[in-house]
């Protein structure tokens, strides 16, 4: 983001559950707060969250998925873990300069949601799965008596798998009808030329008061 815009209440999420419970003060909510209280929209009241998953129209969901899918089987591939997906809330969209420079292609991860704007992005991903990695997960597993499938610590390509498990719990396909109706109309109008379809999304001139 650009300039003093931020969001109102900011996530971390791994998809482990093993100490991803956000501290009170802290500014950074985590994966169980997001599983126990849904999505808040305002950091710190609890009177307006969503239970996930979060319904998205079903194209954005794919799209979503997909960009998802392909930067983290490219991080397993390069054997790298620990990695986190930052999603920001904002109770208002952000002014359009604020989220400008997006890269190519990078719009699935800016959503539309609830009269607000979520943004979405993998960070912290230069961390390899490394003998010290082995070493914490033992510790936490066999000294702690963590169990290993909620922690963080994990090889590459179990990491990635349980990742991606839980986007799939934190975001869902809108089947509702008026969804429905919405992507028929889309995919009709994707059919038209493109003179006819731009005619489709001009809208009326404003009719002034009648003398």
């Amino acid at each position: 983001l650009h300039g003093d815009v931020s969001p109102a209440v900011r996530y971390d999420l791994k998809g482990s559950w093993v100490n991803r419970t956000g501290k009170p003060g802290q500014s950074v909510l985590k994966d169980n707060d997001l599983r126990r209280d849904g999505l808040r929209r305002v950091r710190a009241s609890l009177d307006d969250c969503e239970k996930i998953p979060i319904k998205l129209p079903a194209g954005q969901y794919a799209k979503l998925i997909a960009r998802l899918e392909a930067d983290t089987a490219f991080l397993r591939d390069l054997n790298l873990m620990d990695y986190s997906l930052l999603l920001g809330v904002f109770d208002t969209p952000p002014p359009a300069a604020a989220i400008s420079g997006q890269p190519k292609g990078a719009e699935e991860t800016v959503l539309q949601h609830g009269g607000g704007v979520m943004l979405l992005g993998v960070i912290d991903v230069l961390q390899a799965w490394t003998c010290e990695k082995v070493g914490e997960r033992c510790l936490k597993t066999y000294v702690k008596g963590d169990k290993p499938q909620g922690i963080s610590a994990a090889p590459a390509g179990e990491y990635q798998q349980r990742f991606m498990s839980f986007v799939a719990e934190v975001f869902a396909p809108d089947e509702s009808p008026a969804s429905a109706r919405t992507r028929l109309l889309e995919a009709g109008k994707e059919l038209l030329p493109g003179n006819l379809r731009s005619l489709l999304e001009i809208r009326p001139p404003t009719r002034g008061p009648e003398r």
